[in-house]
């Protein structure tokens, strides 16, 4: 049997979109008529799909993930401790996307790290992350 034809014919229990706030909603379909259950992880408050073509780009409606969170809010769940950010540089994007809810993890949360800029001969600036 051909690799496509196997394809073709089988069907899955679960189907897990990362980045779904990404995905292009006609690429997601196939996989999704083959599922049982779909689960879509991704940030709808971040990059949106990547369109190359222009025209598509005119034409282009919401990614699937951001349909759900308007018309499905009770399906959504929010991540809310994150482990990348420092806290203070983590204070911004929660207060504007998130209501104030993202908390940073113990193992980032007071991380310092001193990164030296030279401005000008003699000036240093220390930006602590």
């Amino acid at each position: 049997m051909r690799l496509a034809g196997y394809w073709a014919q089988t069907l899955f229990s679960s189907l897990f979109i990362d980045e779904a706030a990404q995905a292009i909603e006609a690429a997601c379909w196939i996989a999704i008529s083959r599922a049982d259950r779909v689960i879509l992880a991704g940030d709808h408050c971040q990059l949106p799909p990547t369109i190359k073509c222009i025209e598509a780009a005119r034409g282009s409606a919401p990614s699937l993930l951001e349909k759900v969170v308007l018309h499905k809010p009770e399906t959504v769940s929010l991540l809310k401790i994150q482990y990348r950010m420092h806290e203070d540089i983590m204070r911004f994007p929660s207060r504007w996307f998130y209501h104030d809810e993202l908390e940073a993890a113990p193992e980032v949360k007071y991380r310092v790290s001193s990164i030296s800029i030279r401005l000008s001969a003699g000036s240093i600036l220390q930006n602590w992350i």
